[in-house]
């Protein structure tokens, strides 16, 4: 599938003039570029953007013409009218630049890759580049893309324990839960996954914290006869506590009708 490219200018908002002609695929992105690449270039358009800057400025971008083919000869085109109109270009060439439809080969990505293998961005480079991703929603066809580039790969543990680390404290939003919330419904696991979760639990003991947290949110929430009779199939035989757990249930009911007794 082609992309679609458009041909767009650059206007002083202080006069309206055109300053700069150029095409991109993501008229946002290259935006942004120009007003980022401004600190470190030192050009005709980057001292203008830098003047502006300074001002509080920005300049106004103005979409000129679209297509799938054919960008370099639309790009010099409205170089050279707006050249015959007397304006002020900041563009140093003509225009047409580039090699439209350029795709690296296989082997040209495994080179690249490797020479940024193990190499790591400084502190500044990351925040620049979360900074510039922020509130950026990928199109639909990238995220099919990335999902069935995902499908079947398996995490390894040691990245599994980077991804909890990173994770662990971190606290969705509200509209991050309900997004998760109306994603997984009607969502159910696999036999697989649910032996899965349950290997994955079986020992680890919860904090007092989080047994607090599941105390409250099951106080007062009746089970439904189907979930009872889930649980009452899942051991024909009945449940019997240990004697350690029947202590902590006696202990808590005890603590439980003090209170209730204070209160009255």
């Amino acid at each position: 599938m082609e992309r679609t490219w458009y041909v767009y200018s650059l206007s002083d908002p202080r006069t309206m003039a055109v300053r700069y002609v150029g095409w991109a695929f993501d008229l946002g992105r290259r935006l942004a570029q120009h007003s980022r690449r401004a600190k470190a270039e030192r050009n005709h358009k980057a001292c203008w953007l830098k003047h502006l800057a300074d001002l509080g400025l920005g300049p106004i971008l103005t979409e000129l013409e679209s297509g799938t083919a054919g960008w370099a000869d639309a790009e010099r085109r409205w170089i050279a009218h707006f050249h015959s109109l007397g304006a002020n270009l900041t563009n140093l060439t003509d225009g047409g630049e580039g090699i439209e439809g350029f795709r690296f080969s296989e082997v040209s990505k495994s080179k690249m890759a490797r020479a940024k293998l193990g190499k790591k961005r400084t502190a500044e480079h990351t925040a620049k580049i979360v900074a510039s991703l922020r509130g950026r929603k990928r199109p639909a066809s990238v995220g099919q893309a990335v999902s069935r580039a995902k499908l079947g790969h398996s995490v390894s543990e040691e990245t599994r324990v980077k991804l909890s680390r990173a994770i662990r404290g971190r606290k969705h939003t509200p509209e991050a839960i309900a997004k998760i919330a109306a994603a997984s419904a009607g969502r159910h696991h696999s036999s697989n996954a649910k032996a899965k979760q349950r290997a994955a639990k079986i020992g680890k003991p919860l904090s007092i914290e989080h047994r607090r947290k599941l105390s409250e949110a099951k106080r007062g929430r009746p089970l439904s006869e189907a979930h009872k009779a889930k649980i009452r199939a899942s051991n024909p035989a009945g449940w019997k506590h240990t004697a350690e757990a029947i202590a902590k249930i006696t202990v808590a009911r005890r603590a439980r009708a003090a209170v209730c007794k204070r209160q009255k």
